[in-house]
């Protein structure tokens, strides 16, 4: 079990690691559309907040990981899913944009 969440964990961290590269594509796009508006409204920034949020849940999901994986094993498997969402909506807006 032991072995089986350690490699869990690290598979994961590589893949979020990999997906840093396109969430600093995505930050700087969103920083050259919000900042070339008329004016900073507050929808534009509540969109780009998530955006914007991904390494911070990443990293905290990582440490709660690798600090609490022997004792709470099952709880870390869906912790350090969480920053997948991330991931995966940005996978599905990629196929929906490539498609279009």
């Amino acid at each position: 079990m032991k072995i089986l969440l350690r490699f869990y964990l690290i598979s994961t961290h590589i893949i979020y690691l990999l997906s840093m590269y396109v969430w600093l594509k995505v930050v700087f796009f969103a920083y050259f559309f919000i900042s070339n508006t008329s004016n900073f409204e507050f929808v534009i920034g509540l969109i780009a907040l998530p955006v914007f949020a991904y390494p911070f849940v990443t990293i905290f999901c990582s440490i709660y990981g690798w600090k609490n994986y022997m004792v709470k094993p099952i709880s870390i498997l869906f912790v350090n899913f969480i920053p997948m969402f991330w991931v995966i909506g940005y996978w599905i807006f990629w196929l929906l944009w490539s498609i279009r």
